[in-house]
């Protein structure tokens, strides 16, 4: 086979290993938030058992589903997709002390989590901490990593507060809006590149037959 003859069947080579790379496009990252509201009992972490708002190193939200979805306000951004009232499943956990097995301490996979026909809104609690604990009022604030079906996973915040004369508590989640999406390359790309290496093998082939 001629040099000629080897360097178009290396450039077909090249050529064909773009083809078969699939078309790539950014995955935009989750934006907005949303409120929900559920029932509560706070518990001894350790024990499960009922304590008071202000001794309180757990929190018991019941049987599931145990939080729906409140308007106003509307979720927002990504979140737009629920609606007031749809429900969703949140883990009991503790947020100090011990914890136990019924109320695991964090991380927490999948500490909350709804679905709504296809889609699955859902959040990887990584921490928490006490921002105001009394007998009469707690608030806990938390980070984490949400996911929803088609969007990358992204990081956010979560807030969950209560207070003696409510009848329930409510939660309220917001992720991150400054992400922009995640990209990785496309066929244009990697044609070029491949054009690129033919060129180089090009010129080294014709280079030693003219010498």
């Amino acid at each position: 086979m001629s040099k000629i003859s080897k360097l178009a069947l290396l450039s077909v080579v090249l050529l064909g290993l773009t083809v078969w790379v699939p078309v790539a496009h950014a995955i935009p990252m989750i934006t907005g938030g949303f409120s929900m509201a559920g029932g509560f009992i706070p518990v001894d972490g350790a024990t499960g058992t009922t304590a008071t708002l202000g001794a309180a190193t757990g929190i018991n939200f019941g049987a599931p589903p145990n939080f729906t979805v409140t308007s106003p306000p509307a979720p927002t951004g990504s979140y737009s997709g629920l609606a007031s009232g749809d429900t969703g499943t949140i883990t009991d956990f503790s947020f100090a002390g011990a914890g136990s097995a019924a109320y695991p301490l964090v991380p927490i996979t999948n500490f909350w989590n709804i679905v709504v026909g296809t889609t699955t809104y859902s959040l990887d609690l990584t921490s928490v901490s006490i921002s105001l604990q009394n007998g009469t009022f707690l608030d806990l604030t938390g980070k984490g990593e949400a996911h929803i079906t088609g969007f990358a996973d992204t990081p956010g915040v979560w807030n969950f507060s209560a207070q003696t004369s409510q009848p329930g508590g409510t939660f309220s989640w917001s992720a991150s809006t400054g992400a922009q999406g995640r990209t990785v390359p496309e066929p244009a790309t990697l044609l070029l590149l491949g054009s690129g290496l033919v060129g180089m093998v090009a010129t080294r082939f014709l280079g030693k037959k003219r010498s």
